[in-house]
Order: C-alpha cells, then sequence, then structure tokens
C-alpha cells in the first residue's frame, strides 16, 4: 500500500534518526534496541542519508544501537550492495527476493529487469566476503505465482553455496491487487521442501492484520507529510 503513491522525496539523516527518538518517545521512553530500514521507498536510493544515519544510530553518543542490530533490506541493488561491503559497518543485510526465476521476478518486481539474479547473488558473495554476516532472503509467498515445489527448488539451488536463511513472508491482502494468500498446507510444503533441500526457513509471525498494519498493508493517512 506504501507503494502506491509514488516517490515524494527522500528522507534526510536527521529525519531518519528523528523516527527512532519519536518511537522511544511513544514507548514511554523504552529504548531502540533493533533496526530495520525497509518499508516505504528503497534504503540504498537514499545510501548517503541512509550511511550517515546508520552511524549516528551506532554511535555512542547517538543511540549506540549495535552494529548487529540494524538491518538494511533492500529489492536487490548489485553497485550499491558492493559499496555497502566497503563500509565494513558491519550491519545485517535483507533481500526482498520472492522469486528466484529472473522472468517471473521481473513480472512483478520491475528492478530485476535492470539487474537480474546472477548479478544479485555476485554482489552478496562479494558483501559476505568483506562482512562475513549471513544474509536474509525475504520471500513472500503469493497464492498460485511462487509458491510452488518447483518454486521451492528454484529457491533452494538459488541460495547455495551462501550463508544465508530464508525468511518466509504470508502476502497480506490489500485492496485493488489481484494477490491472494498462499494456503497454509501449501506455506508449509513449501518450507519443508527447503529443509529438505538444506535451506535455514523461518516463517514470520504475522501481526497487525487486525486493523490493515501487518507487512505490506501500512500506509500513511496523511497524505501531505508522506515521503519515501
Amino acid at each position: 500500500m506504501s507503494g502506491k503513491d509514488g516517490f515524494k522525496r527522500n528522507l534526510t539523516a536527521g529525519e531518519i534518526v528523528m523516527q527512532l527518538l519519536e518511537a522511544e518517545n511513544l514507548t514511554s521512553a523504552r529504548r531502540i534496541s533493533n533496526v530495520v530500514f525497509m518499508g516505504i521507498g528503497e534504503p540504498l536510493d537514499n545510501y548517503d542519508n541512509l550511511i550517515k544515519a546508520i552511524k549516528i544510530i551506532m554511535d555512542k553518543k547517538g543511540l549506540a544501537v549495535g552494529k548487529r542490530k540494524i538491518t538494511v533490506s533492500t529489492v536487490g541493488i548489485p553497485d550499491k550492495i558492493k559499496k555497502l561491503a566497503d563500509e565494513h559497518l558491519g550491519i545485517n543485510l535483507s533481500i526482498s527476493l520472492h522469486s528466484a526465476d529472473d522472468n517471473k521476478r521481473s513480472s512483478f518486481m520491475p528492478i530485476n529487469r535492470k539487474y537480474n539474479l546472477r548479478e544479485l547473488i555476485f554482489s552478496l558473495k562479494e558483501y559476505q566476503s568483506k562482512e562475513d554476516i549471513p544474509v536474509t532472503f525475504e520471500y513472500l509467498l503469493i497464492g498460485g505465482l511462487n509458491d510452488s515445489k518447483i518454486d521451492a527448488e528454484t529457491l533452494s539451488m538459488y541460495v547455495k553455496g551462501i550463508d544465508s536463511k530464508v525468511n518466509l513472508i504470508v502476502y497480506n491482502p490489500i485492496p485493488a491487487i489481484d494477490f491472494h494468500r498462499s494456503a497454509a498446507s501449501k506455506v508449509d510444503f513449501f518450507k519443508e521442501t527447503l529443509e529438505k533441500n538444506k535451506v535455514f526457513v523461518t516463517i514470520r509471525k504475522e501481526r497487525g492484520s487486525d486493523i490493515d498494519a501487518a507487512c505490506g498493508q501500512l500506509k500513511s493517512g496523511n497524505n501531505k507529510k508522506d515521503v519515501s
């Protein structure tokens, strides 16, 4: 839902950090201990402000969040992933993959038409060679689109040879999009197929669907302040 309004502008490093400070204020001053850059917009497209914000968040005079408690989630931009590796920040990297088949991924993830899966995996191997941190592959299961046995086998082959885990996410419906949730039996079978192929896999626990705020559903109601 957040992507339907299109691009407005980038957040500054200060605005990114202020989001964390405001979150702490809203949770009765409980300290934020985990940070994930994802959601509205592509973090690596706002590279300079992203790096500035991460360094402030990590700094002992800033928010002092540990490097292994920070994750950058991206659709996969190879040149920026390689650049991030050269920063040597020691943070986690998460890839919104959703298909390990080039044709299929290109059909619903336009980024794959510019940077294909081969380019992406090479950049991830380079990232790991410099950071030595497991990569997480986020995989959204959409009924009848990418949840077949062949999809699971193709995914297993794609992640082979890289230290990683696959995080399965069950699609949460939104209006005007003709996608459907994978059946529970399909999700279990997909997970079992990955496990048989020695892939470390988890299923993300769903939260917030009762108020249309689960993964993929949340959207700002204040259009004047919407940013990417």
